[in-house]
């Protein structure tokens, strides 16, 4: 069995089974579901440089000091399901 045999069994699953949900309705309980699991992990917002210096740390370019540390809690928190970095700040509450 290859690695993308589950993928076309999902499909031809889908492909025969007549939609209960609607497309709207079926987006609508992806942006919940992905509501809660952004709500309920803390959310750490980086600016465009820290990125910057994540993504040196992360292709062991010339980095600042303690970036890599960083990169490792970051990585070790999002991992264990305690944290987030969004990309913006769509799901905070104002």
């Amino acid at each position: 069995m290859t690695t993308t045999a589950p993928i076309a069994e999902s499909f031809n699953f889908h492909r025969a089974t007549p939609p209960d949900v609607t497309i709207d309705e079926h987006v609508r309980r992806k942006v919940v579901e992905l509501g809660k699991r952004v709500t309920a992990r803390e959310r750490i917002y980086l600016d465009k440089c820290f990125w910057i210096h994540m993504r040196a740390a992360r292709t062991n370019s010339r980095s600042p000091p303690g970036a890599s540390e960083l990169l490792a809690s970051l990585a070790a928190g999002v991992a264990a399901g305690r944290l987030i970095c969004p990309i913006s700040d769509a799901f905070s509450s104002n």
